[in-house]
């Protein structure tokens, strides 16, 4: 029986469109207000299938993408790196990541098969454009830039910059690290600034290069065939093939030594600015040829300073009445592990699983976002902490490669129950008698 609930989900990136995507197919009725002009993110790849399957649109994701990924963990027998081997189009597998120095000579540090695939992954733009097909273009608001929230008696009235304003039963922000919606749950409207808006001291430098000016570059492996990361005392950079092998899509990380997050100052800054190839080139000026020959090809580079949600906010604070928060909005983390938006599209299904459940009633939605709260905050603050471990690992901030470390974080990442949060929700709600357990 379809919900009789009304929901707003305010943001139209991965984690907003997973989460209305979700709703929809659970028979809620729900709308999406995006502040952009169009629905778009940043070029970068998501490594989650298992819910995707659950929802139902991974193959219709996959059959839209000419170039779907693998990513592989590892068997405690052979935890040597995280790898990600491509597919083509004709579903032939490539191989997988290697591990390699970024100083001259570029000494190979991992350079084995990891075993049986436990995740997938795809590119953001065009996971976005796939979802948007399964959503009705009437439920999808562009230029919807929310200002305000006010309550309503039984939800939440959503203001816009244009003057309109929309009222739903639950709102739910999938805003983004900047989040309106946070402050609003939070308290923290009034504050000069977002308190738990930091500064991670981690920028990320993104390019997408031809794979043909690379070669001619003088760039000598051929990330065609194998996706690499380069290590180096607090830099990284991934390098892995893209758009059916024609691109090269860069991630080149730089981290200040002193990034913990105690140190992390407010953010006051833009979050994404464009910059020379010239500014990147002298960031990594002492690594080797095969990195210096690969970022002087790109035209351009985006630089994106990797904010976070820091301290962690209190579960009790991720929800206000009828109003709650997901993925950055909640819990913004360094982008290692693919773990943020990972995070995001964990929150969105148990969202949908919860808000779609045949009890989720009016009077019954104060408690499901409240549990939805108190399941998700503690597993969504571990994968934070261990994005940040993973950072330190691939940055020689660490006691040498530490692959067991990895292994156990990549493991906790993707290895959990599609359904493992939800069922602990429900359980929660049948103690509490808002679900009777012959309804799960």
């Amino acid at each position: 029986m379809p919900s009789k609930l009304r929901v707003a989900v305010v943001g139209g990136g991965v984690c907003g469109m997973t989460c209305s995507v979700a709703l929809l197919k659970e028979g809620v009725d729900t709308h999406v207000y995006e502040a952009g002009a169009r629905l778009g993110e940043v070029e970068a790849g998501i490594p989650v299938v298992r819910i995707l399957k659950a929802i139902g649109i991974w193959n219709d994701i996959v059959s839209r993408n000419r170039q779907p990924s693998i990513v592989r963990a590892h068997p405690a027998a052979n935890p040597a790196a995280q790898v990600e081997a491509k597919v083509s189009h004709d579903g032939q597998q490539r191989r997988y990541f290697q591990f390699v120095s970024g100083m001259a000579g570029h000494e190979v540090l991992c350079d084995q098969d990891p075993g049986e695939p436990v995740a997938k992954g795809i590119n953001r733009s065009v996971f976005l454009n796939a979802l948007a097909h399964h959503v009705d273009p009437k439920r999808v608001h562009l230029r919807k830039q929310c200002t305000r929230i006010t309550a309503a008696a039984h939800g939440a009235i959503l203001h816009f910059q244009d003057g309109t304003t929309t009222t739903a039963d639950i709102v739910l922000g999938a805003d983004g690290i900047r989040s309106l919606v946070r402050r609003y749950v939070t308290d923290s409207l009034d504050a000069n600034i977002d308190p738990h808006l930091k500064l991670s001291r981690t920028v990320c430098y993104r390019a997408l290069i031809p794979v043909s000016k690379a070669f001619a570059s003088g760039t000598t492996m051929d990330f065609t065939k194998q996706p690499v990361c380069f290590v180096g005392e607090n830099k990284h950079i991934t390098a892995y093939n893209v758009k059916a092998g024609t691109l090269v899509n860069v991630a080149a990380f730089a981290s200040d030594p002193n990034s913990a997050a105690d140190n992390c100052p407010p953010s006051n800054h833009d979050a994404v600015q464009e910059v020379s190839t010239s500014d990147v080139l002298e960031v990594f000026r002492s690594w080797g040829p095969e990195v210096v020959n690969l970022l002087s090809c790109a035209e351009r580079f985006v630089k994106w300073n990797n904010d976070v949600v820091y301290p962690p906010i209190d579960p009790r604070k991720w929800v206000k009445g009828r109003v709650a928060i997901l993925g950055d909005a909640a819990h913004g983390m360094l982008a290692h592990d693919g773990a943020g938006a990972g995070q995001g599209i964990e929150d969105a299904y148990l969202l949908a699983k919860l808000l779609g459940h045949p009890q989720a009633t009016h009077n019954a939605a104060d408690a499901i976002l409240r549990t939805y709260a108190v399941v998700r905050q503690p597993r969504a603050q571990d994968v934070w902490e261990g994005s940040r471990c993973t950072g330190d690992i691939l940055e020689s901030r660490t006691e040498g490669f530490e692959v067991e470390r990895l292994y156990e974080i990549w493991h906790y990442v993707w290895d959990r129950p599609t359904n493992a949060d939800f069922e602990e929700a429900n359980r929660i709600l049948v103690g509490k008698n808002v679900f009777v357990k012959a309804a799960l």
